[in-house]
Formats: structure tokens, C-alpha cells, sequence
């Protein structure tokens, strides 16, 4: 099987080399337990709505959350078969490292079979790791009301972030040619500085792991044809995952206040897309709190020096030849100029 384009290892034209480590777990930690996956997704979005009140799932009572978690068990179990799994993923990764597209696979599953879907993307990331990637870090993905908006997604997913997937500086440039159907948005990163093995409580206990943070840019891409993705589509091709750049990171202080930070992005000098911090679950904090509890109920949990993409801060816009310009506020200009 081909080994997908966007893995190729000419990630770093312009920037400064990403010093960031990898890792292979041993078996890919991402449980390949279905009824296991459902419920870290389903419980942990729960958790974090009912703790702030917020969120695009309304808070759940202890019996309405179990009943939930209950019916997506009985729905993953059974109706969906092996070979369905391994068909949908072998054909996802293949798109993939042909740069094309196939139709949307959620019509293969039952219906919101979340559980299925995280399956098909630790397939796929097996794959990755077999073929030489490393994970470096994980991702939020339709964490903001106005990314669920443009994509008709009601919920957040959970992604993987590879090596060879990343760029580094403040001033970069990335080849639209690796790419199937790519749109830019803008996000906060957190690079931690310890591993986050207990569950967190709210936002306020993962201060102390995080170690630097940055202004990224996130390049999603999506095999599924005309991006007619539902919530299935989207998790099963890792989330949408496509490339993702770093700027200079900065120094974590306890002061620093997210949630109010003003954000643009620009294409060629024109503001295609604006929001502020709050647009991510409430705060990116909030975002990086729901990755942490997620990744530790998955059985990997987040590790020193990974990063974290805590979800676009405003809408996406189509990632065409063009310079593309993010200003969020108190983080240097980040710079990513889209080539042939």
C-alpha cells in the first residue's frame, strides 16, 4: 500500500527544523475496543458541557449520560462488521496517498456510530507509525460553533498529529500539491512540558504541564468528496486532519488569558476569517482539558513535549496558492505562504 503524499519528509522549506520528539506506542494505545472508544468520546464531551455549562452538547444528568453511553454500545456492537471496519479504512488511506477523493462512508455504519469510526482511524494510524511516523501530539477538531456551522457537525472530535505533518516558524511554506481539498484556520498550540496521566478536573489543573504555547495554523484536508462530511466521516479520516504549523513559541505564563484573544486571518492582505479565544469550547483551555481526559480514557494519555491543537478560533477558508497571514493577539505574526 502506498505510502500517502502528505508524509513525504520535505516538511520544513522555510522555518527553523521542529526540535519537537516522537514517539511509536508499542500497539497504538487508541484502544481497538469499539464500546471503549464510544464511551471515552461520548463521557468526555459530557463531562467537560456539564462542568462549564457550555459546549455544543447540552449538560447530561448521571442517568441520561449512561443511557446514552448505553444505546451507542448496543448500536456499535451490533451492527457493524470487521471487514466493514478494515474495507472503509484501507480505502480512506488509499485516498489518502493518491490524493483523492471517495464518497462519504457514513452510510456504511449505523447511524453516528462514533465508536466505529475512532476503530477505522487507529487503523489508519497503525498504518502511519508502520510506514516510519511518530506521533507528536493530538488535535481538537469542530470544537468552534462556526466550524460546526460551515461543516454540519454538532460535536468535537479527537485527531492524531504526526511528524511529518508539521511545520515549524514563523515564516513557512507548504506545497498545495501534498494536499486533496486543504482550508487554513487558525488555533493556539500548547507544547507540554510533563505528561497529564491523572483526569483533570477543570482547565485549572493542567497549568502546570503546559510548558510553552504558540500561534498555529491547522491545514485540514478531507478524502471525503466535496467535504459532505458528517461526524463519522470526519473522526474515521483523522479528524481531518492535513498539516499543521507551529509559529515561535512562547514561554507559558499563569497570566496569560486566552479565551479574549482577537484573532485574524488573512489572504493576500484581505481578513478572510476572525474570532476570538472563546471560540473553542469556551476557551482553548477547555479545549486542551477535553483532549487530556479523552487521550487518558483512550489509554495514551498526553505526553511531555507533545503538542496540542485546541480547535480554530474562527472559520475556515480554502488553503489556495496565496500568502496567508494569522495575528493573534500577544503571539508573533504567523506567516504561511501556500505553493504549487
Amino acid at each position: 500500500m502506498a505510502r500517502p503524499r502528505h508524509m513525504a519528509a520535505d516538511n520544513q522549506p522555510v522555518g527553523k527544523p521542529c526540535a519537537l520528539t516522537g514517539h511509536h506506542p508499542p500497539a497504538l494505545a487508541l484502544r481497538d475496543s469499539i464500546v471503549g472508544v464510544a464511551d471515552v468520546m461520548l463521557s468526555s464531551t459530557a463531562r467537560l458541557d456539564s462542568e462549564n455549562g457550555e459546549g455544543p452538547m447540552p449538560p447530561l444528568d448521571a442517568g441520561s449520560r449512561m443511557n446514552r453511553l448505553n444505546a451507542k454500545k448496543s448500536s456499535a456492537v451490533a451492527h457493524v462488521s470487521d471487514d466493514t471496519i478494515q474495507s472503509i479504512a484501507k480505502r480512506l488511506y488509499e485516498a489518502r496517498a493518491r490524493s483523492i477523493v471517495i464518497p462519504p462512508v457514513r452510510d456504511e455504519l449505523p447511524a453516528g456510530d462514533i465508536a466505529a469510526a475512532y476503530r477505522i482511524q487507529s487503523i489508519n494510524a497503525k498504518r502511519r507509525i508502520a510506514s516510519g511516523s511518530k506521533i507528536v501530539g493530538r488535535k481538537i477538531g469542530v470544537s468552534s460553533v462556526a466550524v460546526q456551522r460551515q461543516l454540519g457537525i454538532d460535536q468535537p472530535d479527537l485527531g492524531i498529529l504526526f511528524d511529518d505533518a508539521r511545520f515549524c516558524g514563523n515564516l513557512v511554506s507548504v506545497s498545495r500539491k501534498r494536499l486533496i481539498a486543504p482550508r487554513i484556520e487558525a488555533e493556539i498550540a500548547f507544547i507540554l512540558g510533563r505528561d497529564i496521566s491523572d483526569p483533570v478536573r477543570s482547565p485549572e489543573g493542567l497549568l502546570g504541564a503546559i510548558s510553552e504555547v504558540s500561534a498555529s495554523a491547522e491545514i485540514v484536508d478531507s478524502a471525503i468528496q466535496d467535504w459532505q462530511i458528517g461526524i463519522v466521516d470526519t473522526i474515521a479520516d483523522n479528524a481531518s486532519g492535513g498539516l499543521f504549523v507551529l509559529g515561535e513559541p512562547q514561554p507559558y505564563r499563569l497570566s496569560m488569558q486566552f479565551s479574549a484573544l482577537e484573532m485574524k486571518l488573512f489572504r493576500n492582505d484581505e481578513i478572510r476569517s476572525r474570532g476570538i479565544g472563546a471560540a473553542t469550547l469556551g476557551d482553548p483551555l477547555a479545549a486542551l482539558t477535553w483532549v487530556a481526559n479523552a487521550a487518558i480514557e483512550l489509554g495514551d494519555p498526553l505526553r511531555r513535549e507533545e503538542v496540542v491543537l485546541s480547535g480554530a478560533l474562527g472559520p475556515l477558508v480554502p488553503f489556495n496558492e496565496a500568502d496567508y497571514r494569522i495575528e493573534i493577539d500577544g503571539f508573533p505574526t504567523l506567516n504561511v505562504r501556500c505553493v504549487p
